[in-house]
């Protein structure tokens, strides 16, 4: 059974199993996709940080050093995102 393409949809977290959910969603014509983040950047725990000019990897290495969240960037290509709150 196939939804109604204005059927909204809410995907909890930016990280890798999260846009790859919206991705999904937005490949198969939905257009109504609200993605949720409670941190200020999409990747989850694929991040990196620039110490003395170089990346520091702080976590997932599935796809490789994330230097500019590059496999965020990745899959979240085509989804709009916008920072409305930052609590905490």
């Amino acid at each position: 059974m196939r939804l109604s393409e204005d059927t909204s949809f809410a995907v909890l977290g930016a990280g890798a199993a999260g846009l790859t959910s919206a991705r999904t969603l937005l490949e198969a014509g939905y257009r109504n996709i609200t993605v949720v983040e409670s941190d200020p950047t999409a990747g989850g725990k694929c991040r990196a940080v620039e110490v003395d000019g170089k990346p520091f990897d702080l976590g997932c290495r599935a796809g490789g050093a994330a230097r500019g969240n590059r496999h965020a960037e990745d899959l979240s290509s085509g989804i709009e995102t916008t920072l409305c709150r930052s609590y905490g």
